[in-house]
């Protein structure tokens, strides 16, 4: 994966006022040496009977952040063509501002042995995230080879992958990559302690087999895989029984150990994903926890934590930390899982705790900056912590 935040530069960038660097950043399977041992990656060797600890995390460089984007099929290509439309406005006013200070009209500088220069436009795929988000169930694996929509769009990770053209030939320096670089970031559904019961006891290997043929064959370059995502969400229903959870969560990683080649399963990191919200009395992370052995990536999702009027259930910025800091005592890398700002940036349209907080507060919230309310904070986070991916939903959940 080669698009990401490379925080050592400039922050972000959406307003004028902030740059999204596409630098040369592929993925790439790090070691400790250069990740600040973050991972346990002792080896530079993938195969079926290494251990996930042992394997390289794929981790960016230190300061940087891979972005991925999702969550379906419209959504996706619509952040790539707004980018894209966007950095044309700019190169047109650049080219604009250069040709007036020159006094020429020439805005194409092409070199002896006809390589483009730096004067040339950027091309679509410059603006191609590092992974696409998919969502599916194991019970019926849709939205991968095959789309689907269960109501916010349709879900389909091999059209993702397939929407932009290959340009690997291409003489544009810009254009450094192919789709065919980009990966997915699957979130796997299992239907609460029920479905975690099923995968177990083996009532669901046939599915597991065809989730594994379809990981086979994927175009996609890394594959991150989050196994009954959410875990701690109580609408998810895992919380009855976290041991369950676990053992299915292992035996997902032992069975992709086992079935796939070793090309296969050197691309496909496991991801432990929590909601970021308060846990249920009783509960701790530590308890769904399947272990070093089963876990490359530790997630967490994102949403109304940064709005001081989210619900109690929501959670706030210290739940994240508590995954955060989890993290970092099992010195596995980071990704912001899902993230969306809902709730808190149409105020006209905000909840009544909102417009409460906002009435009695009305100087303190960055009212006329909807920007610095959500994405600056979340930009912060990845800074302090090092964040080594964010997966941005960009669609309008409210109205879905």
């Amino acid at each position: 994966l080669q698009v990401i935040v490379d925080h050592r530069d400039t922050p972000l960038n959406l307003p004028p006022t902030y740059n999204l660097p596409y630098t040369d950043w592929r993925f790439t399977m790090s070691s400790d040496n250069d990740n600040n041992n973050i991972g346990d990656d002792n080896s530079d060797k993938t195969t079926k009977n290494v251990s996930p600890q042992h394997r390289p995390s794929c981790r960016p460089p230190t300061n940087s952040t891979y972005l991925a984007i999702g969550q379906d099929l419209f959504s996706v290509n619509e952040y790539v063509s707004s980018q894209y439309n966007y950095s044309l406005r700019r190169y047109i006013l650049a080219q604009n501002h250069e040709n007036a200070k020159n006094a020429t009209t020439s805005t194409d500088v092409v070199t002896d042995n006809g390589d483009q220069t730096d004067d040339d436009p950027p091309s679509l795929s410059s603006f191609v995230p590092s992974a696409f988000m998919v969502y599916t169930d194991l019970a019926h694996l849709n939205g991968l080879w095959n789309p689907t929509d269960y109501g916010s769009g349709i879900e389909y990770a091999d059209g993702l992958l397939n929407s932009f053209p290959s340009n690997s030939d291409a003489n544009n320096q810009h254009d450094q990559r192919s789709h065919a670089d980009a990966g997915l970031q699957i979130g796997l559904y299992l239907n609460g302690t029920a479905g975690c019961t099923s995968v177990f006891t083996g009532r669901l290997d046939t599915q597991i087999r065809s989730l594994l043929a379809y990981v086979e064959r994927s175009s996609a370059s890394k594959i991150f895989l989050r196994i009954g995502y959410e875990f701690d969400n109580p609408s998810f229903g895992y919380g009855d029984d976290p041991s369950m959870y676990v053992l299915a969560f292992r035996k997902i990683v032992a069975d992709c150990k086992r079935g796939l080649s070793d090309e296969a399963l050197e691309k496909v990191l496991f991801v432990w994903h929590s909601w970021g919200a308060p846990l249920s009395e009783g509960l701790t992370l530590e308890r769904f926890y399947p272990g070093d052995d089963y876990v490359d990536w530790v997630g967490v999702s994102i949403f109304q934590q940064f709005f001081p009027w989210s619900p109690y259930w929501g959670g706030t910025v210290k739940d994240v930390e508590n995954v955060l800091k989890f993290a970092k005592r099992k010195k596995r890398p980071v990704m912001i899982a899902e993230s969306t700002p809902f709730g808190g940036i149409e105020l006209k349209e905000a909840s009544l705790e909102a417009k409460a907080f906002i009435a009695g507060n009305p100087h303190d919230y960055y009212l006329d900056d909807p920007w610095e309310r959500w994405f600056g904070k979340v930009i912060d986070l990845i800074n302090t912590y090092d964040i080594s991916m964010w997966c941005y939903i960009d669609c309008d959940w409210e109205s879905q």
